[in-house]
């Protein structure tokens, strides 16, 4: 025992260094922990704040569908107007996001595929091997929602400052030639129907991508209840 003793003592220094050299390790394994940590939660922060865009919500799985007279027209009568809605905004006389109709012949075709692959899947019996284009078609109707939603209500304060921008003509209080007095009576025009059909669209995605998410959780097994247990999940 007394030999024990005396070894420890003769080598008191020894342990020490070991015990400090054993604290900076722990120590740099904390550090590593945090570090990756961190490094995930930004990773997670920056997939959150992704900004999506109509590329998103393509897919190579969607079946092709050619939109309507209705929609076709509407594409085209904003195409023709588009250049007056620039030029209203160039001279100040509206100050709204214009950025949607540069899009909106995109979104009309895009949007009208998703409407009707949605549709689709939704009158038929989903099958579980194709669980991941169910998600997929999901998740890319989501972002159109939202996408509908934002160019909604830019196109909803187009049409209500040229609205005011024509009452302030009436009363004199602009002055605006015959012809562009006209045009921009037809882009109210316009501008009341996209805005109609954006709000349309949006509320009908919204409702068919619900009913999807719900077949999906009823009828791709176990893989579907998880799916749809972890979107509830994000939700809180």
């Amino acid at each position: 025992m007394d030999k024990v003793f005396n070894f420890i003592l003769d080598n008191k220094y020894i342990g020490i260094g070991a015990l400090i050299v054993f604290v900076i390790v722990i120590i740099l394994i904390l550090y590593s922990k945090n570090q990756a940590n961190s490094k995930r939660k930004n990773i997670s922060n920056n997939n959150s704040k992704k900004v999506y865009t109509l590329n998103d919500c393509k897919s190579y799985e969607d079946i092709n569908f050619k939109i309507d007279e209705y929609q076709n027209n509407l594409k085209n009568e904003l195409l023709r107007n588009k250049k007056i809605i620039e030029n209203a905004k160039n001279k100040g006389y509206i100050k709204a996001n214009t950025v949607w109709t540069k899009r909106f012949q995109e979104f009309t075709q895009i949007s009208n595929t998703l409407y009707k692959n949605l549709e689709y899947e939704n009158s038929r019996k989903l099958n579980a091997n194709k669980f991941h284009r169910y998600t997929s078609l999901h998740f890319r109707s989501m972002i159109l929602g939202k996408l509908a939603y934002k160019d909604y209500i830019d196109s909803k304060k187009v049409r209500n400052e040229i609205n005011e921008l024509l009452v302030a003509i009436g009363k004199k209080q602009v002055r605006v030639t015959a012809s562009e007095k006209r045009e921009l009576y037809d882009v109210k025009d316009t501008c009341v129907k996209t805005t109609q059909y954006l709000y349309d669209r949006m509320i009908a995605i919204e409702q068919k991508t619900g009913h999807l998410r719900d077949k999906i959780r009823d009828e791709c097994g176990k893989r579907g209840k998880e799916w749809y247990d972890r979107l509830q999940k994000n939700k809180q």
